[in-house]
């Protein structure tokens, strides 16, 4: 009875250490979440004004931000997964040993992980850390995109040059002539 007792106590820190890294890991995820919204609309609100090598800081620091978070995410998951793997382990003993009636606990956890029909979409219908870890991906790829644009942006937000002189000292019509080649005669 002692050995149940000792087990019943690990299988309860097992069970809590998993809920703890779960929490953690969402924790974690929405923290980047927020950063990464918060990045994005900064670049795409108040840094249109702003010098190109000014709005390149967002970008640069949102792309490295989805590698640390997909890198965070995966990491995360081995943690939970690992005490899923030692709950697990604790559960299949306390069955093998005929103790499931004595741990109610375990008996609420088995049932909770009972799975459910899915309903979502074929494509969908994955773990939420594959599907956060997608969205990772996809984040980091929209912060490549947002600096392709910047550097064609930049490449054509060189100002244009012109010359303002007079056609000839004896008429009033004004030329103006740009670097790209372009001629334009006023007269007045």
């Amino acid at each position: 009875m002692a050995n149940d007792s000792r087990r019943f106590d690990l299988y309860e820190i097992a069970v809590r250490r998993q809920m703890h890294e779960s929490d953690l890991y969402w924790t974690r995820n929405n923290a980047f979440l927020i950063v990464q919204g918060v990045l994005l609309a900064f670049y795409g609100s108040a840094a249109s004004g702003l010098p190109s090598t000014i709005r390149g800081i967002p970008v640069i620091a949102g792309f490295l931000l989805s590698i640390a978070w997909y890198l965070v995410l995966r990491r995360g998951k081995a943690y939970v997964a690992r005490w899923e793997t030692v709950v697990s382990r604790i559960e299949q003993e306390a069955t093998a040993l005929s103790m499931e009636p004595s741990i109610p606990l375990l008996r609420y956890f088995h049932n909770a992980q009972a799975s459910e029909p899915s309903h979502r979409l074929g494509f969908l219908n994955m773990e939420t850390s594959t599907l956060m870890k997608g969205a990772t991906v996809i984040t980091g790829a929209i912060w490549v995109l947002a600096g392709v644009v910047l550097l064609i942006h930049t490449e054509n937000d060189t100002p244009l040059r012109c010359q303002v002189a007079p056609a000839s000292s004896q008429t009033t019509n004004i030329t103006v002539t740009c670097d790209t080649g372009a001629k334009l005669e006023l007269q007045k």
